[in-house]
């Protein structure tokens, strides 16, 4: 600080001015400090998350308030969320089942039941499959992939037959060059798609699969106690794009065709058929079945 001195003192003017200087760092400083990181969310591209894709695309969600961490698959989004890297995630009841079904994590939102979305695919028919005498098993292990494995074999009378599992996301799955072996691979859209392109048959789906409820919700850790409004505006922007995808499917496509994997628009349709969305007049059967399974529903009935 520089001024003029009287008598070996700073004059009072200058003083004055290096304190209200001073405050004014100090307040700076403290609002500096008050400013929140984003909330971190980690999703990846099952068809009944792109209303996300769709609030992102369309700027509904402000990059300072929310921030996407898009992955391929729902083992990575665990892994994000388990290494603090995320503060939620977009994943079904089984994810959740996954990380031990800790009681500070918790689903703040209902997306979607899978209803046919999920997919069992085979490089050989049922009938070639029952008479092998090994399988080989392409999923990804922490992940509803291994329910919907488990639910299949027993509906099908595939129990009894060996089987080596092939830890793999859904991206990867899509690249295999080489699967002589009769072979399973547990997939969902819009990635279900793609291999049925390449030539993989699908044998069933959650649509089949009777002892099955696949739930699809936005889960929150305590880290993400501090962003109750950006959790609201979570919300409501997948009201709003489920809503517009109603209303005007065509534009709702081209705006996160980006996110489906390749998939025409008639491939999208045709893939919708598969989720049902979970609007609230339609939570009471989902949230019975979710509390028998044991997982706390009040943060979604508030």
């Amino acid at each position: 600080m520089t001024g003029e001195r009287e008598n070996g003192r700073w004059c009072d003017g200058c003083v004055r001015g290096g304190v209200i200087a001073l405050l004014l760092l100090l307040l700076l400083g403290g609002c500096q400090n008050q400013v929140q990181d984003p909330l971190r969310i980690s999703i990846n591209p099952w068809l009944g998350f792109t209303p996300f894709a769709y609030a992102q695309q369309k700027g509904w969600l402000k990059p300072s308030e929310v921030k996407l961490l898009w992955v391929v698959g729902l083992e990575e989004s665990l892994k994000l969320y388990r290494q603090n890297l995320s503060d939620g995630f977009l994943a079904t009841q089984y994810e959740y089942f996954a990380l031990g079904a800790p009681a500070t994590v918790k689903p703040v939102l209902l997306i979607d039941r899978s209803c046919g979305a999920d997919v069992i695919l085979a490089n050989r028919t049922l009938a070639e499959l029952r008479a092998a005498t090994q399988l080989t098993v392409y999923l990804e292990p922490t992940s509803v992939n291994q329910d919907i494995l488990d639910a299949f074999v027993r509906q099908y009378g595939l129990s009894e037959i060996p089987r080596v599992f092939s830890p793999s996301d859904p991206e990867s799955m899509t690249s295999l060059s080489d699967c002589a072996q009769p072979s399973l691979l547990i997939s969902y859209e819009p990635y279900a798609t793609r291999l049925g392109r390449m030539g993989f048959q699908r044998l069933a789906s959650t649509r089949e699969l009777n002892e099955l409820m696949v739930v699809d919700a936005l889960w929150i850790g305590p880290r993400a106690e501090k962003y109750p409004q950006t959790v609201a505006t979570l919300k409501d922007v997948f009201h709003r794009a489920v809503a517009q995808l109603q209303q005007n499917p065509q534009e709702y496509y081209e705006t996160v065709r980006g996110y489906l994997e390749g998939q025409t628009f008639a491939d999208f349709e045709r893939s919708l058929s598969g989720i049902e969305w979970l609007a609230p007049q339609s939570w009471p059967p989902v949230l019975s079945y979710l509390n028998q399974q044991q997982i706390p529903t009040g943060a979604i009935e508030q």
